[in-house]
């Protein structure tokens, strides 16, 4: 039995208590079956009252929940937006937006060997993380060059770019040297590129399967930690709120998503599923017969004593 069939059903008992009652009222003799129906009916109209009250109290916590949970669903989208960007900011930058504070830089080096045995060692301190380093200085690079071929009126050549991380330094110079062996071996993501020059010396040209190979590391024993600028901070705000309003963006379109076409639905569905049946006229009219019918059984006791 469904919900609205219980009140239908109780309707119906109260319609049978009020006819007993009714007629009890216009006999003129004790009737002790009817006094015994209306009896069963107070006690059965009293339980699908109870019954029903149940039901009510079980809809509107039902309807509760959900209307919060769309609330939610409105609320928890710009929470999410202010979230992300204050995380990732933090992340990514190492900082708070807004506030100056003291910032940790580094020694980062930057050491380039080729197969002519020529070494550089570049290195300086830097407050930058793996997400605002460039590509270059996240990987380590084997850059193999090709000949220069002179084309037009210009002198061309192909730079392959390999990322060669997770290859020793130290054994670079065996890399050089079998480098067509080792490449396979090691699986290189591999990068071509161009480059074009006007002139080129005549060393450059006599240079034949040149390649050299560019390592980054820091070094966190080496480091110092100073006030940040007034410039960096202005900067870091301005990346924080440019990811707040890129995250702003996507939860605003998601927002305008349920409210077009889930909350609507939802509100809908709510207001028909989960509304409280109502029974207050029933209520009201069982208390006035039940009052009735224990006047008229006290004045039938009073008959009897007589």
């Amino acid at each position: 039995m469904d919900d609205y069939t219980l009140v239908t059903s109780l309707n119906q008992k109260m319609n049978d208590l009020s006819s007993d009652i009714n007629e009890l009222q216009t006999s003129n003799v004790i009737n002790n079956s009817i006094i015994g129906n209306i009896n069963n009916s107070v006690n059965d109209v009293n339980k699908e009252i109870k019954k029903i009250n149940g039901i009510n109290f079980k809809r509107v916590c039902i309807r509760n929940i959900k209307v919060f949970g769309n609330i939610m669903k409105l609320v928890i989208h710009p929470l999410l937006a202010l979230a992300l960007a204050f995380g990732f900011s933090r992340i990514a930058l190492n900082d708070i937006p807004f506030q100056r504070q003291d910032v940790v830089s580094t020694m980062h080096y930057e050491e380039t060997i080729d197969n002519l045995g020529n070494k550089e060692l570049n290195n300086g301190y830097s407050n930058t993380n793996w997400f605002t380093m460039s590509p270059n200085e996240k990987n380590n690079w084997l850059y193999k060059y090709g000949k220069w071929e002179k084309r037009d009126n210009d002198y061309y050549r192909t730079i392959d770019e390999y990322i060669i991380n997770g290859y020793p330094k130290e054994n670079i110079q065996e890399l050089f040297d079998n480098f067509s062996k080792l490449k396979e071996s090691y699986s290189f993501t591999k990068l071509t590129t161009y480059e074009t020059k006007g002139e080129v010396s005549s060393e450059e040209l006599a240079l034949n399967n040149y390649m050299k190979a560019v390592y980054h590391y820091t070094d966190e024993n080496d480091s110092y930690i100073a006030p940040q600028s007034e410039e960096e901070n202005v900067s870091d705000t301005v990346f924080f709120l440019g990811m707040l309003f890129g995250f702003g963006l996507v939860s605003s379109a998601v927002v305008t998503d349920i409210i077009n076409r889930k909350l609507s639905h939802g509100y809908r569905v709510i207001g028909e599923d989960y509304v409280k049946l109502d029974i207050d006229d029933i209520k009201k009219q069982f208390h006035e017969k039940r009052i009735e019918f224990e006047k008229m059984q006290k004045e039938l006791k009073k008959e009897r004593t007589i």
